[in-house]
């Protein structure tokens, strides 16, 4: 996440990799139906810094081939995201992307106070893809951006 005095230069970049099992299925269809939720929690008890709902959109969304959707709005009319990729894989790879930028997105009070938790929520299945942010694994964590990257 970075925080630019110029609010329309903020950006926001998540990305889970490597993930369990995950079915085409399991992501539900967020062309027609299924809304997204991107959270962001610190400190302990955790308390929310963000949080942006992606819609179900039919021309914002598209199906990836039987693995996935990917999601693409160039002026970042939901909550400042731009793109999302759901990657589903009969492996441990699966892999869930969210970006966005712009004066669009919500301002978040950094520095912020590890742990350090985001998840993206399917609004049909109640499927949670995230993850937890930790001491040396927050790298950067300042007034203009907040860097973190687990193994």
């Amino acid at each position: 996440m970075k925080d630019d005095a110029n609010d329309g230069k903020d950006k926001l970049v998540w990305k889970w990799t490597q993930g369990a099992p995950t079915t085409q299925a399991e992501f539900a269809d967020p062309k027609s139906a299924t809304d997204y939720v991107l959270c962001a929690y610190a400190r302990t008890p955790p308390g929310q810094l963000a949080t942006l709902v992606i819609p179900a959109d039919a021309i914002k969304w598209r199906t990836v081939d039987t693995t996935g959707f990917k999601y693409k709005d160039p002026s970042a009319t939901a909550a400042g995201i731009t793109t999302v990729q759901l990657t589903g894989s009969t492996q441990n790879k699966s892999k869930v992307q969210v970006a966005g930028n712009g004066a669009a997105l919500p301002t978040i009070p950094l520095p912020v106070t590890a742990p350090v938790t985001v998840q993206l929520f399917n609004a049909t299945t109640g499927l949670c893809w995230g993850a937890t942010f930790q001491g040396s694994q927050v790298l950067k964590n300042d007034t203009g951006q907040l860097k973190a990257k687990a193994p």
